[in-house]
Order: C-alpha cells, then structure tokens, then sequence
C-alpha cells in the first residue's frame, strides 16, 4: 500500500519478511452509539417527534442515571417524551449536522493539515480513486449486522453502494411501529420477510441506516462507489473490541478507579462501525 503522507495515521507492518506501510485511525467517538447519544442531546423540548425512529414509536421519559440510560441510547430521554416520525430524509439531514457541528471536543471544525481529509481534519486517503477494483472496499461489523437484517447482500461477492444504503434505510423508515415491532419475533409473519433481524434491535434500524450512510459520505466517499459488506473470513467473525473497551474503562474509571479492573458491560453498550480496504491476494 502507498505510505499514508500523515505519520500519525501510518503504520508499518511486517508479515514474513515483506514490509507495509499501513493506513490506519478509529473515529473514536463516532460509534453508532456515541453518535446516537449525541444527537439525543439535541432533541429539545418537553415532547419532539424523532424522525429517526418509525411512526407509532413512541417513548415516555426517562429518570436520570438509569441503567437504561447509561447503556441504552433508544431508551429515551430524561428532558421528556419522544415519538417517531418514520422519515428517512430528516433523519439523514440530521446525521449530516453530526458531522458537520462546530464541537471542540470532537474536533470537527479542525482544519485539515494533510489532505485529502474527511471530517474533523483527519487525513483520509482516498483508497476508492484511482482505478480501484470495485469492492476493494469492506464494511464490517456494524455495517453487516445491520444491513444483514435488512436483507442487503453481503459476503465476499458483495456489492452495496452508499445510495443502496438510503434505498433500504428509506425503505425501512416508511414503515410503521405496528409492523416493525414484530419483525425480531421469529413467530410473526413479519420476521418471515425480515429472518435476521434480532428482537430488539428493530428500534435502531432507521437511525442506523441513517447514520452509516451520512458516515460514509462524511469520510468523503462517492455514493456509486462500490463496497463489500463482510461478516466473516472463512466462518472466523469479524469483531473489533477497542471502542467498547475504552468506552466501559473511562465509564469505570470515571465512577471509581477500583472498578476498572471489574467492569463488565452489557454485550449491547456499544456498536462499533468498520471500514476496511480489502488487499488483493497474491
């Protein structure tokens, strides 16, 4: 692979005597959940209608501090009710500001030192340029279970383009809670259309589809590029752990540092997203 120009994103490797020079950073903080929790916070008022989550959702407040709180995004809110609006093209407008925020936390106003960059003035490489074969590209982890459930292809023969993201996330969004709720009870008629869809992650679907396509445009990259959806190699799974380690030691050490050592979270406290650009095999 050709050197990533910025030394804080390069990494070389070297794997039976051939040296790589790797391109390589997490978006720490740009999780489906983080962002989930972000734009929470800019629900106002005492009753909004979320258009990411489908009509006849509907969620009463949330006392503070709760476990469901702490560790469920789509749990509620402490500043009042919320329902759903079921539009995918308002939900997605409001992905875009995520990005697009002035926020010095997260450094999204940064200015980009060595470019190309995506947001926050992180120098991302345009690996989709260039003449590349199509599906160079691998979405993993979140990327898969959620488009997995949708009924979007994925396997190594794969090919999804960001617009096939919006198709299915729109698609899905349209529909209302009546349905949508028993798409994860493997008795419904419902789960027959949609198999892989597990019980309770149907609330999260909208904002998911919502999220991952704003993500990907965000990173700068063409709505016909052509991916790959991945949830595998070889019936190995494709997991990434560093997101949510980071996430529950810093929850832990912030609360006591004796706990760090015996936290233990929910398997649902975090959904890291993954992008990866596939080598050609010798």
């Amino acid at each position: 692979a050709k050197a990533a120009a910025d030394p804080s994103t390069t990494y070389t490797l070297t794997v039976a005597g051939q040296k790589y020079t790797l391109y390589t950073h997490s978006y720490l903080g740009f999780g489906q959940e983080q962002a989930r929790s972000r734009y929470n916070a800019l629900l106002k008022g005492p009753a909004v209608e979320d258009p990411c989550f489908n009509k006849g959702y509907n969620v009463a407040v949330r006392a503070p501090n709760t476990v469901d709180q702490q560790y469920d995004q789509y749990a509620g809110r402490t500043a009042g009710d919320f329902s759903g609006g079921g539009n995918y093209s308002a939900c997605s407008a409001a992905m875009d500001d995520l990005f697009t925020e002035v926020n010095p936390a997260l450094k999204l106003a940064a200015k980009c030192k060595t470019p190309p960059c995506a947001f926050g003035g992180v120098h991302q490489p345009r690996f989709w340029e260039g003449g590349k074969e199509a599906s160079s590209m691998v979405l993993f982890e979140n990327f898969f279970h959620s488009s997995n459930a949708l009924n979007m292809p994925s396997g190594p023969g794969s090919s999804v383009t960001i617009e096939d993201f919006v198709t299915t996330g729109s698609k899905w969004c349209s529909l209302d809670w009546s349905f949508v709720s028993k798409t994860g009870d493997m008795g419904s008629e419902q789960h027959g259309i949609y198999s892989k869809m597990e019980d309770e992650k149907e609330k999260k679907m909208c904002f998911s589809m919502a999220f991952m396509a704003s993500f990907l445009s965000a990173l700068g990259m063409p709505q016909k590029y052509s991916m790959a959806i991945m949830g595998d190699i070889r019936d190995t799974p494709i997991e990434w752990a560093l997101g949510l380690m980071i996430a529950d030691l810093t929850a832990a050490s912030a609360r006591s540092p004796a706990s760090v050592a015996s936290t233990v979270a929910p398997a649902h406290s975090a959904v890291p997203l993954g992008v990866s650009r596939r080598m050609p095999e010798e």
